[in-house]
């Protein structure tokens, strides 16, 4: 995924705006880096996978949607590889 928003970063660029842009990107970042926070607050040594502490904290349910949302992006980027 990184290879493709590098190649079609400076288009967005153009077409939406220096200052949008930027302001789009700090916040996607800002994000990002909370979201990894809180992974490794509450990640355990013993658990190999995202889907261990997931399940662990969140449940059952949560893991099983986890897992079917990765596995419907999975098909979707085999998909477009493909086409």
């Amino acid at each position: 995924m990184m290879g493709g928003v590098i190649l079609i970063l400076p288009i967005l660029f153009n077409q939406g705006g220096i200052i949008l842009s930027t302001l789009i990107l700090i916040l996607t970042g800002y994000i990002c880096y909370e979201t990894c926070y809180l992974f490794i607050i509450h990640h355990k040594h013993d658990e190999v996978e995202v889907e261990d502490t997931i399940k662990r904290i969140l449940g059952l349910k949560w893991y099983t949607f986890f897992c079917f949302i990765s596995s419907v992006y999975l098909f979707t980027c085999c998909i477009t590889q493909f086409i």
